[in-house]
């Protein structure tokens, strides 16, 4: 009879430490409650070093779908809505489910971090091919509200991000690296900063009905890159933000803030749309 990795793990004992675990499940300067078997139900609710990880994501995927349904549920349907509204709405739709599928995805992989290597890089390739998607998501559903009135603008901008996207693309498809790939997405998703700017400057109204939206999102999402990939604080202290305050955890909470101040920003646009004094 086959001895199953789980079955060499003691019930009282089924948390380790890093020694005890493969290269590919640890993590820098977290160096206890690792699990030593797979991946069970019971991961979900007892405390180990991705307890915070998987809940962080489950929490801002519910908030999102609630959030999606309040806001689906005061919006008139696209086939009532000017054509190009329409495009809009269908855009903003897709935006939030694409945020409810990164963080369902994320939480996912989290929990299967403790499972055998193939399993790991099977869901370690969703998480960021997922997050890949929902920078692009973000581009093509905000870039042309942002300029609706700019229509040099927006091709101008469209065109740049779709070069952001050939070769973030490119760079993450060749580099095997996680922490290459990780600057290299989080390089990407900063570029937004750019055309929001821009927008800032060019549109009266969107100053004044978002300006605080959109500066909080390019601080909580720099923030979070930089505590990440600095690993911040457990590189000061490792081991002793094994279980609540490593920079994952953080990074988790400040990308959720920074996916809902951008969605606020898509829906305030998406209401301007409708202004005549948008345009002005």
């Amino acid at each position: 009879m086959a001895v199953t990795k789980d079955a060499l793990v003691d019930d009282s004992r089924w948390l380790g430490g890093v020694e005890e675990v493969p290269t590919f499940q640890r993590r820098k300067y977290i160096l206890h409650y690792y699990r030593l078997g797979s991946p069970r139900f019971r991961h979900l609710y007892l405390l180990h070093n991705e307890s915070v990880n998987i809940w962080t994501h489950i929490a801002a995927a519910s908030l999102t779908l609630l959030h999606f349904w309040w806001w689906l549920a005061e919006q008139e349907p696209p086939w009532a809505l000017e054509r190009v509204r329409s495009f809009y709405f269908i855009g903003v739709v897709l935006w939030f489910i694409m945020s409810i599928s990164v963080f369902g995805v994320s939480a996912t992989y989290h929990w299967k971090r403790c499972a055998r290597e193939e399993d790991f890089d099977r869901w370690y390739c969703l998480d960021v091919s997922f997050c890949g998607a929902l920078v692009v998501m973000g581009f093509l559903s905000g870039v042309p509200m942002g300029f609706h009135c700019h229509g040099e603008l927006r091709t101008m901008y469209m065109a740049l991000s779709f070069l952001v996207v050939v070769i973030t693309a490119f760079v993450m498809r060749n580099v095997r690296d996680a922490e290459a790939r990780f600057l290299t997405l989080t390089s990407a998703s900063l570029f937004f900063i750019i055309p929001a700017v821009h927008f800032l400057w060019v549109s009266r109204a969107g100053r004044e009905a978002m300006i605080f939206q959109i500066i909080m999102c390019m601080v909580t999402g720099t923030a979070g890159a930089v505590i990440c990939s600095q690993m911040v604080p457990e590189c000061f202290s490792p081991g002793r933000f094994d279980i609540l305050g490593h920079s994952h955890q953080i990074w988790h909470i400040l990308i959720f803030a920074t996916v809902t101040l951008y969605t606020k920003c898509l829906v305030n646009v998406f209401q301007l749309t409708s202004s005549a004094g948008f345009c002005e």
